[in-house]
């Protein structure tokens, strides 16, 4: 949402696995470069059953070029991929605590500072801390703060569930810079960030980011439309399985080489 240093667009040895804690992780910081363009967003419901009713579940925001159906067909094909172990290269998984809300992050003074908020007070107004999570936002870099800045005079905009465009304020154009999306009782999120290619220097084209816990399995509907059936679901409920299978495999032979 920020601007990063350059030294992020350099290549990156793998970082050492963090100490305790209750899952395994590594702390990367990197940025990436979004395809030129006008981007949307549109909501995808699912339903687990066909007797079930429908729900919106998530959101895609894609560059207009692309196509959002096979894009989502694609994700879901991928589900949950805790190590990268899918086959499509050009997709990336981000599971549910590899959001910015769960740790520490570089810009987190700054916002403070703009937003008027004191950690060091025990009776700090937890209500921006609560903003941080459940929602995504997608901002031009050199707006970000500009719209922090506007919350701060009006922070009702964060309170209720929405579906809200940002505009640049400080001119006259009324420019579209970014959009603000929510899911209402949000638990988790997930996400999956669709790349042109599989190389380094392709261009992020889509984000689909799922705000509902469903992982994107069941039946997704986009436009009223079957993205994937329930029977495609399962299919890719299998695979998935079998995929996790054989890494588990895998990593118990790793473990008992190391042992040896």
């Amino acid at each position: 949402m920020v601007p990063i240093s350059n030294e992020l667009n350099l290549e990156q040895s793998i970082p050492e696995l963090s100490a305790g804690g209750t899952i395994k992780q590594r702390y990367f910081n990197y940025r990436c470069r979004a395809a030129k363009g006008d981007w949307q967003a549109k909501s995808y419901q699912t339903r687990d059953t066909l007797e079930a009713e429908p729900f919106k579940s998530g959101y895609i925001i894609y560059n207009i070029h692309h196509n959002p159906v096979e894009i989502l067909r694609r994700c879901a094909t991928v589900g949950v991929s805790l190590y990268q172990t899918h086959s499509d290269r050009s997709i990336v998984y981000i599971n549910r605590y590899d959001w910015s809300c769960h740790h520490d992050y570089d810009f987190e003074d700054e916002i403070d500072k703009l937003l008027g908020i004191d950690r060091s007070k025990p009776d700090h107004d937890f209500f921006w801390e609560s903003s941080f999570h459940g929602r995504i936002m997608i901002i031009d870099s050199n707006s970000a703060m500009n719209i922090i800045k506007q919350w701060k005079f009006d922070p009702t905009e964060l309170k209720q569930p929405q579906e809200k465009v940002f505009i640049d304020t400080r001119n006259e154009t009324n420019d579209r810079v970014g959009l603000h999306l929510s899911i209402p009782k949000t638990d988790y999120d997930f996400a999956w960030l669709v790349f042109s290619s599989d190389q380094p220097d392709s261009e992020l084209i889509a984000i689909v980011y799922d705000g509902s816990c469903t992982t994107l399995s069941g039946q997704i509907i986009l436009d009223k439309e079957d993205v994937v059936s329930l029977d495609e679901s399962e299919l890719n409920t299998q695979e998935q399985a079998r995929r996790n299978a054989d890494l588990s495999k895998k990593m118990r032979s790793a473990a008992r080489y190391r042992h040896n």
